[in-house]
């Protein structure tokens, strides 16, 4: 427990004062919310926040019909060496992991989830692309989901 506790306190002498530059392809949209119509009376709301000193980015989001959450889930991005990594999970147990990357015109994403702690494992490739105060991101068929800036709640 106390070398624990000495290799904890060494890392953190050696901790960044400014965020990791490769969450910087997040700062549009951290401290921000978006939302998105995904079918009738349906909405996605996403919500960005730094965490632990931007050292990490946390996207919140919930899905809505007719005003109330159906589905909601969490993603972290953290900086692994020179890669960006992310965690997934939802309200039915499903978790995903991946890597994101910064494109010259949004973030692209690839890896796998599953929906739910026994589902069948599915890939993942997505990509977002920025808009006039927010952005589009593509919806694994083809069309774009657009997400429009809102107020935080």
């Amino acid at each position: 427990m106390a070398l624990a506790i000495a290799l904890s306190g060494t890392a953190m002498a050696g901790a960044e004062a400014t965020p990791p530059q490769g969450l910087t392809m997040f700062d549009r949209l951290v401290g921000r919310c978006y939302i998105a119509s995904v079918g009738p009376s349906s909405t996605d709301r996403h919500c960005f926040e730094g965490i632990y000193g931007r050292k990490h980015v946390r996207d919140r989001h919930s899905v809505t019909v007719d005003g109330k959450v159906v589905y909601a889930g969490e993603t972290i991005y953290s900086r692994d060496g020179d890669a960006i990594v992310f965690t997934y999970f939802n309200t039915l147990g499903g978790v995903g992991h991946g890597k994101a990357s910064a494109v010259p015109a949004g973030i692209s994403f690839t890896g796998s989830m599953r929906g739910t702690p026994n589902g069948a494992v599915q890939s993942m490739d997505s990509k977002w692309r920025w808009q006039a105060g927010g952005y589009a991101a593509s919806d694994g068929k083809g069309a774009d989901v657009v997400f429009k800036p809102v107020a935080a709640k």
